[in-house]
């Protein structure tokens, strides 16, 4: 399980949601220092069968007089269908009916186990209800006290078809009522196949950070969830962590921006974006996976520069030197403590001060994962042959074309394939003034990457929930155009 990290994303000036109200705590604990969403690949998780009869939940006896009065004449009530067991099809029939004409007040009017019974039952069936239906649902959201967490939770989940909603597995809290308004706004904005019909989207959870941190939060593909770290205080916070101040994602709605990031990895996940685009091609920047590092990585950075390993004078010194560096770049604490290797080697004062000063191993020396070299704009790192080695996690080597950083939305963007396909999403979902001028923030400083995306992103088809309709091509955006304010 990957430790949480510290980052994610962005704002939305239509389907902006309001600061939590009555809520002053932060989420206690501590925060990591990186941004992003640290990726565990593995068998992805199946989402549950529609067809599954969803549980009797129980509710109380009774609600308030006159709920559902908007029911046609001869309907049961809302507070009729969801008082004792609340099966699925009451569920449903309780939902038809409020899509009737049920107020927000008529909701608010139901006892709070009634509310919940509803939204437990709503989301057991929720991939057997239509995209209409399931929209259907904000109503009920909106009609939920704060105070009523857990029935919030579920309303969301029924909305996306997200089987859990709740708190992380890794220091984890619970949701609190503005993050999930919030979360709810964003992920309403963004097309319905990516989220509600997203097979690799089964979770969206929370954990704990230290009070006043920007949001963060991390994807792992390994039981397919979204988790986001945030205090409640921060929610309307710019993100300046993660983003020189003239890129495009700079300034954007941190919490906003995380959600969406993480929606994003979820996308990558059910098509595959970022093996498809990044790796191996140009417009995505060329990424090249080096594995867990070894003597593989040591040959092609000796190949690939200036080295004078690859002409080391002293055959059995050579073969000592590239084992040392073999084993080093397999472990960021050996990287940290590169210079102590060299100087065991025990080569002499000359021969040790060249070494010390070599490409590759100043490649090792900087461009580990302690180091975080994405996060640096000025000098991301040392290049060897025109690309920037680098390992992106814990294990993980990988290299990409320095000259694609002309084109970055942020920092982050180049820790990794997958955080490149993430943030170009975050990027091109993140609203403007007109709605016509969607991906307008990527096609600022990447128009070639925008257009992929509303060829292979923006049109996606439902993977899996019923009745959810494909996105629609965003209209052309001239690379060169001023994005709009975000909110």
């Amino acid at each position: 399980m990957p430790e949480p990290e510290s980052k994610e994303l962005r704002s939305d000036s239509v389907h902006s949601s309001q600061p939590e109200s009555g809520t002053t705590e932060a989420a206690p604990g501590t925060s990591s220092d990186k941004r992003g969403a640290d990726q565990k690949s593995g068998a992805a998780a199946t989402r549950r069968i529609a067809q599954h009869p969803a549980p009797d939940v129980a509710g109380p006896g009774g609600g308030g007089a006159g709920v559902g009065a908007h029911a046609d004449a001869g309907e049961p009530s809302l507070a009729s269908l969801l008082t004792g067991s609340v099966s699925g099809a009451k569920a449903q029939q309780a939902l038809d009916l409020s899509m009737k004409g049920a107020a927000k007040s008529d909701v608010a009017a139901l006892t709070p186990a009634q509310r919940a019974a509803w939204a437990t039952s709503l989301q057991a069936i929720a991939d057997s209800l239509t995209h209409d239906e399931r929209v259907g649902i904000k109503p009920l959201f909106d009609g939920t006290p704060d105070s009523e967490l857990d029935t919030l939770g579920s309303f969301l989940g029924a909305r996306f078809t997200i089987p859990k909603v709740g708190a992380d597995d890794t220091k984890g809290v619970p949701w609190d009522a503005g993050g999930l308004r919030r979360a709810w706004s964003v992920m309403d904005a963004l097309p319905p196949a990516q989220v509600e019909g997203n097979p690799k989207f089964m979770a969206l959870t929370r954990y704990k950070v230290a009070k006043g941190s920007q949001a963060e939060g991390y994807y792992d593909e390994d039981p397919t969830k979204a988790a986001m770290g945030y205090d409640p205080k921060t929610l309307d916070d710019a993100d300046h962590d993660f983003s020189d101040k003239d890129d495009p994602m700079y300034g954007t709605n941190a919490f906003n921006e995380t959600v969406r990031h993480e929606v994003g990895h979820a996308v990558d996940a059910m098509i595959k974006g970022s093996a498809t685009y990044c790796v191996g091609n140009s417009g995505g920047g060329d990424w090249k996976d080096h594995g867990a590092g070894g003597a593989d990585l040591i040959d092609e950075l000796i190949a690939g520069s200036n080295s004078a390993i690859g002409k080391w004078p002293d055959a059995h010194q050579k073969k000592s030197i590239i084992a040392a560096l073999t084993k080093a770049s397999k472990s960021a604490k050996s990287m940290d403590a590169i210079d102590d290797a060299v100087e065991a080697l025990a080569l002499g004062k000359e021969a040790t001060a060249q070494l010390k000063a070599d490409p590759v191993v100043s490649v090792l020396k900087t461009n580990n994962s302690n180091q975080e070299p994405w996060m640096k704009s000025s000098s991301p790192g040392v290049a060897v042959a025109g690309r920037i080695f680098q390992e992106s996690y814990a294990g993980q080597w990988s290299s990409y074309a320095l000259e694609a950083r002309a084109r970055k939305v942020s920092l982050y963007q180049f820790r990794a394939p997958g955080e490149w396909f993430a943030e170009a999403y975050a990027a091109y979902y993140e609203p403007t003034p007109d709605p016509k001028n969607k991906g307008a923030k990527l096609a600022a400083r990447d128009g070639a990457t925008k257009s992929w995306f509303d060829q292979h992103v923006d049109n996606l088809k439902a993977a899996g929930a019923k009745g959810v309709p494909a996105g629609k091509p965003a209209p052309a955006t001239k690379p060169g155009s001023k994005p709009g304010a975000a909110a």
